[in-house]
């Protein structure tokens, strides 16, 4: 499972709220290098926040489902995971290309932390900006 985006819509001086709500571009998730999921003017940031979000309640033992749906969209879950009684999680979107297979808990976990660690590099190393802090502060934990 990969985790992929772009950012296309530059965010300026935007902070806090704005700065998730208005940085846009593509996020592609895909199996195997086979495409399950392509969405353009993706929240890039409202979708990591969701998975910085899910990291820590997984982390503290309280959590376990991953669901994200988008302010910008009416149709959901545009990604969800759910854990199984075979502790393999089930991919679904309501715009997926193809039925994916299930992923074990490391490859999903995998994956999402290799999503936040290369925006969160990329925002450190362009733009000086940590996004921890805002990923944070967008929802109680």
């Amino acid at each position: 499972m990969d985790i992929t985006y772009s950012v296309d819509r530059p965010w300026g001086d935007l902070t806090g709220y704005r700065l998730i709500a208005e940085t846009t571009g593509t996020l592609s998730v895909a199996f195997s290098g086979r495409e399950f999921l392509f969405i353009e003017d993706a929240l890039i940031l409202e979708c990591a926040g969701t998975c910085f979000r899910w990291q820590l309640l997984v982390e503290a033992n309280v959590g376990k489902d991953f669901y994200y749906a988008s302010m910008a969209e009416e149709e959901q879950s545009l990604l969800s995971l759910s854990l199984n009684a075979a502790s393999l999680y089930l991919v679904n979107s309501c715009w997926a290309n193809w039925e994916p297979p299930s992923v074990t808990k490391l490859e999903a976990h995998s994956a999402i932390s290799s999503f936040l660690m290369t925006l969160s590099d990329e925002f450190e190393r362009d733009h000086g900006l940590a996004l921890a802090p805002t990923l944070a502060a967008r929802g109680a934990v």
